[in-house]
């Protein structure tokens, strides 16, 4: 495996929407937690639903723009470590409780990854 900083730097793009689709469900989270009584008008003068729904526009444009500088099926394996920023969010920000089955599915999100990415190099 050779060090490619053009490669690196694409990579680390792609963690741009990945990381912005880990936020988002946070924010509608805390969104919906700041309410008192969840209605319609509650939610659409909620400036954190808002936020919500403009990270999420910005993670489907950074998104589109990775997909034209990669393959689809380079990227999208990414995607599944949201899973892992979304845990460790609800872990410390909400104080979530993380089971054993949990820590061992990330495990597996993030060996998968690493492999898909070496291998990738091997082609």
């Amino acid at each position: 495996m050779k060090f490619n900083p053009k490669e690196l730097k694409l990579t680390l793009f792609i963690l741009v929407p990945v990381i912005l689709r880990a936020l988002t469900p946070v924010l509608l989270k805390k969104a919906s937690l700041s309410m008192e009584e969840f209605t319609l008008i509650n939610v659409l003068t909620n400036f954190l639903y808002w936020l919500s729904f403009a990270l999420f526009f910005v993670m489907a444009l950074t998104w589109q723009i990775v997909l034209r500088k990669t393959a689809l099926s380079y990227a999208y394996p990414y995607t599944g470590l949201s899973y892992v920023f979304i845990m460790l969010i609800g872990y410390f920000y909400f104080n979530e409780n993380i089971s054993i089955s949990q820590i061992a599915g990330v495990l597996l999100i993030i060996s998968g990854t690493i492999i898909f990415v070496i291998n990738k190099d091997d082609d």
